[in-house]
């Protein structure tokens, strides 16, 4: 009876040693990334990302033109704008945009080539902090575009415009956006 018991431990010790190889077999290229949940699909993250690159790329274009002027009055630099991408400057929007320029009449100053350059740089860095889904980069931007909705109201009290009002919609779904699905775009490291 004893020597029954045995065999039959032996077989069962040989059988969960199988299973136990096959396992290991199976379970090889398992890591505990592939077994953490993976991150859902966010169009609408992809879409306030591109909205910041195509910012940051309209400021960084706007301040190198802006630094090129050399100390020219704006209305000369943006005449020469209109002509380099082939849009009619006497044409009804564009000649009365021109005509405001122009009465600026003072020529580009240096801090405000910096401040352009910066604030594109800066709408770089938000869109790759939201790219990366990192935590700052989703904090980043709700400060940006919280920071400017006062602003965007103000302007709105002093009078309705369609592309103002279109701003601050645009900023105020940003923030609401990311910052009710922050825990589920940005997941914390543990």
């Amino acid at each position: 009876m004893i020597n029954g018991n045995t065999d039959l431990f032996q077989d069962r010790t040989k059988n969960l040693l199988t299973l136990k190889e096959a396992l290991n077999r199976d379970l090889d290229g398992i890591t505990n990334e592939s077994l953490a949940a993976p991150k859902k699909s966010a169009v609408t993250l992809y879409i306030i990302i591109a909205i910041k690159v195509i910012k940051g790329l309209a400021l960084v274009m706007l301040a190198f033109g802006l630094y090129n002027l050399n100390g020219k009055p704006l209305g000369v630099g943006y005449d020469s704008l209109l002509r380099f991408i082939r849009l009619d400057p006497d044409a009804f929007f564009w000649g009365a945009l021109g005509n405001w320029i122009d009465s600026l009449n003072s020529p580009v100053k240096p801090w405000v080539v910096s401040v352009t350059l910066a604030y594109g740089l800066f709408s770089f860095v938000e869109a790759v902090g939201l790219f990366l889904r990192s935590r700052w980069g989703g904090w980043l931007a709700i400060a940006e575009s919280t920071f400017f909705l006062p602003i965007e109201l103000y302007k709105l009290s002093l009078g309705f415009t369609w592309m103002i009002f279109g701003i601050f919609a645009l900023n105020l779904f940003i923030v609401i956006y990311l910052f009710k699905n922050r825990n589920r775009l940005f997941p914390s490291k543990q």
